[in-house]
């Protein structure tokens, strides 16, 4: 993102409407201590009818990067330069990173199921499983099914 040049401190925050529950912040910042990362992470409050403003659009373009949540995981899409493939296929971004002007947006809820399903199976022949909840992963399509290599894979919400 941009930052001043002499303040080279890295800004990152939390999107979304309420976010009082969070506890992003405090466990971002313990994470910056314990490997000398010299940023801030902040919760960003958002009412729903100024999203998408100027005021919004320019304060997200001073940060680093920024992590969305409840109800602007889809609703960030059309303001994004970029958006990964798995992104596009679900419909939703929980993480976007800024790096000169450009806003890219991801879906690490989906990176993260995945991970965890490639490590559990692997070296094991597993046929089928059974999928427990969706939410921020979103991964019922077949588009997923084909990228998982898993087609045996069942769901319920």
């Amino acid at each position: 993102g941009r930052r001043k040049e002499m303040d080279m401190t890295q800004k990152y925050a939390l999107i979304g409407e309420s976010l009082n529950y969070s506890l992003s912040p405090e466990i971002h910042g313990f994470m910056f201590d314990a490997l000398s990362v010299d940023a801030t992470y902040e919760r960003m409050e958002v009412a729903k009818d100024h999203f998408g403003n100027s005021e919004f659009l320019a304060s997200i373009s001073k940060l680093d990067g920024f992590n969305v949540t409840i109800p602007y995981k889809e609703k960030i899409i059309p303001f994004l330069n970029e958006i990964s493939e798995a992104a596009r296929h679900i419909g939703a971004v929980n993480t976007v990173k800024v790096q000169n002007g450009i806003l890219m947006g991801y879906n690490t809820d989906y990176d993260g199921f995945v991970s965890v399903l490639n490590r559990t199976r692997e070296g094991k022949v597993i046929k089928s499983a059974l999928v427990l909840g969706t939410g921020g992963a979103a991964i019922e399509s077949p588009w997923h099914r084909e990228m998982l290599y898993w087609p045996e894979l069942n769901f319920q919400t």
